[in-house]
């Protein structure tokens, strides 16, 4: 079955029980101990978590879950309602695949629990920390100590709407909670004595979660509990670490059930690094060959945002090259997955113009050139599916009229202060787009 044919059969497997039901809302949680936020996937707006509310079953996400079984969208998986309303798979069907390969039944057994039952994820992402050496642009003092940092020495950020604002300022959650022996981390290792016993995988991001010593802590638990045989062990990171830390987290998952490293990259070469201010691709590739020589799979998280389009046909083809380097090593998998960012709106692929949209279809149908289900050295049609999604997601809802002109402010404002901040310079490294930068002038 190729995964547009898996696809098909989740929807199906979905529709039987309503036309908005969604597994992840039971199955999934995402966590941040130091802001001490939750939400089930990384498209829903977080919520907070209180020291006394359970990580997991809020009553806001009761509330949610029961809207799926009565067939109600919630407003709050708008991400979801409008890739599906632009004719594209949205996550609540690509993402499915993580429980439905581990159960078959999945979405029948868990449309059939009682109504506002209580239970454990059996996928959790998780951070303990903020500690990040990188500044990307998307990012934001809330996931990055490096942001927090910056925002606190030299100010806020001189951006124009009130709306683009509110990722440039503190805002109080960043210092939280903070150490590694705070309240939230104590809850947290009183709780996961329990949740071990149901989840299948655990995903650690950050922040950078090689800088945290946590980390292996948790690996080290898993290692060692008796279900620690039954569940994957997977990191996010920005391979911009240290040579120690990298070898010390493959040591330290070689032996664990499918080891898999997901790294952070939304285009190739200079414009990457000003993206994901403070990465260097040499360093990300030297560490990316570590973990293809190791035969640990990888996986390419790609946010993409306006600033992707001028040079990912350059990562499309890097990943190619991974796709066939991982083949001939053996074993390991080399895979892309391409999340649109949605805030803050004015680095969204939504601010493009027609030049950048006809780059944007070019991408797309070079991928589709390279796609092929029954070779690992190409992209599969998951994977393309994924990358189409962004584009039928951009051409439906392309910013227009005074929103257009407010976030095409914001765009400049934001390089603007970049480069002066940062020591950068917008039209050196992106000349294709030194047109589109005047053009936000206006």
């Amino acid at each position: 079955m190729t995964p547009l044919e898996y696809y098909e059969k989740i929807k199906e497997d979905y529709d039987k029980i309503s036309p908005s039901m969604c597994v992840l809302k039971w199955e999934h949680l995402e966590m941040h101990l130091g802001s001490a936020q939750s939400h089930s996937c990384f498209h829903v707006p977080m919520k907070h978590i209180n020291e006394d509310e359970d990580f997991h079953n809020t009553e806001q996400k009761k509330e949610v879950r029961n809207q799926m079984l009565d067939g109600v969208r919630p407003s709050e998986c708008s991400y979801c309602w409008k890739a599906e309303d632009a004719g594209s798979w949205s996550p609540r069907i690509t993402l499915a695949p993580i429980h439905t390969l581990k159960d078959k039944d999945i979405i029948v057994k868990t449309a059939s629990l009682p109504r506002n039952a209580d239970v454990y994820p059996k996928y959790l992402v998780m951070s303990f920390n903020t500690k990040c050496q990188l500044k990307c642009s998307y990012c934001g003092t809330q996931s990055s100590s490096s942001w927090y940092e910056e925002i606190k020495n030299d100010g806020p950020w001189d951006v124009i709407s009130d709306e683009s604002s509110r990722g440039y300022n503190l805002n109080g959650r960043e210092t939280l909670y903070t150490g590694d022996d705070n309240a939230m981390t104590k809850k947290f290792w009183e709780w996961i004595k329990q949740a071990v016993m149901h989840l299948h995988t655990i995903r650690l991001t950050g922040g950078e979660p090689l800088l945290s010593e946590n980390t292996f802590k948790l690996a080290k638990f898993i290692r060692n509990h008796p279900n620690g045989e039954n569940i994957e062990f997977n990191v996010n990171s920005n391979l911009c670490v240290s040579d120690r830390r990298v070898e010390r987290i493959i040591d330290t998952m070689k032996d664990m059930k499918k080891p898999k490293v997901y790294a952070s990259i939304d285009s190739w070469g200079p414009q990457a690094e000003y993206i994901r201010h403070g990465l260097k691709v040499d360093m990300f590739e030297r560490n990316l060959e570590k973990l293809v020589d190791a035969k640990i799979d990888v996986g390419i998280m790609s946010t993409f945002n306006f600033m992707s389009i001028p040079n990912y046909k350059e990562l499309l083809d890097v990943i190619l090259d991974y796709k066939g380097l991982s083949w001939i090593k053996g074993d390991a998998t080399f895979f892309l997955d391409t999340p649109h960012m949605v805030y803050p709106k004015h680095l969204s692929a939504l601010i493009t113009d027609d030049k950048q949209l006809d780059n944007l279809r070019e991408l797309v149908y070079y991928m589709n050139t390279h796609v092929d289900d029954n070779d690992v050295t190409k992209f599969n049609s998951g994977e393309y599916a994924k990358f189409e999604r962004v584009l039928q997601w951009v051409e439906k809802n392309r910013f227009t009229g005074d929103e257009l002109i407010k976030h095409r402010k914001d765009f400049r404002a934001f390089v603007d202060e970049h480069d002066k901040r940062r020591g950068t310079n917008f039209i050196e490294t992106f000349p294709e787009l030194e047109y589109f930068y005047e053009m936000c002038n206006g």
